[in-house]
């Protein structure tokens, strides 16, 4: 191989693998901006299905794979940096997209929020990492549709199967939804 085509070859390398490096950044930037800034209330607050999973996945799997992608096109010395960018992502991405969720429900439902009559048909004694609290779900109407709120925590043990509660929600997205009683939101 002549050195002008050892040089073209290495030219054409670099290139491709600065627009793979972009590539992977648009895609980590992407992940993000759907985790942060633009996760639609359907996938925050499902239930069921893949929606309920989604970010999960693109938490602990999808995002580590692009990052460790990323810093491996970066690095190509694979000095396994690309490793500890995945594991790191993992422990700082996690809990603040958790924070950020609870942030959005909260400011959702303080500034749209409606007031309904709830009942309480389910409750059960948690034992989880040594906690031993008590859990509710409610069952409540929005919109002519029935729908349950998440395991809430009673704390003080106020509420019986079959007690009626007040559940404030979100009328743009019923699965949105606080005991009153029980919340922080005034």
């Amino acid at each position: 191989m002549t050195r002008e085509a050892h040089h073209k070859k290495k030219v054409e390398s670099i290139e491709s693998n600065k627009f793979q490096s972009s590539l992977w950044f648009c895609c980590i930037v992407l992940v993000l901006w759907f985790l942060y800034i633009d996760t639609p209330d359907s996938v925050l607050f499902a239930k069921e299905g893949f929606q309920r999973w989604l970010p999960f996945i693109l938490v602990f799997l999808g995002l580590p794979y692009l990052l460790l992608k990323f810093v491996n096109s970066v690095w190509s010395n694979n000095s396994g940096w690309g490793i500890g960018v995945a594991a790191a992502s993992v422990l700082i991405v996690g809990p603040t997209f958790g924070i950020v969720a609870g942030k959005q429900q909260q400011k959702e439902l303080e500034k749209n929020g409606a007031l309904t009559k709830g009942l309480v048909v389910e409750k059960w004694k948690s034992t989880s990492k040594g906690n031993k609290e008590w859990l509710i779900i409610c069952k409540y109407y929005a919109n002519g549709r029935a729908y349950t709120t998440f395991s809430i925590p009673d704390k003080e043990n106020r509420f019986k199967l079959g007690d009626t509660v007040t559940v404030l929600y979100s009328p743009n997205n019923p699965n949105n939804s606080e005991v009153a009683e029980l919340s922080d939101i005034k």
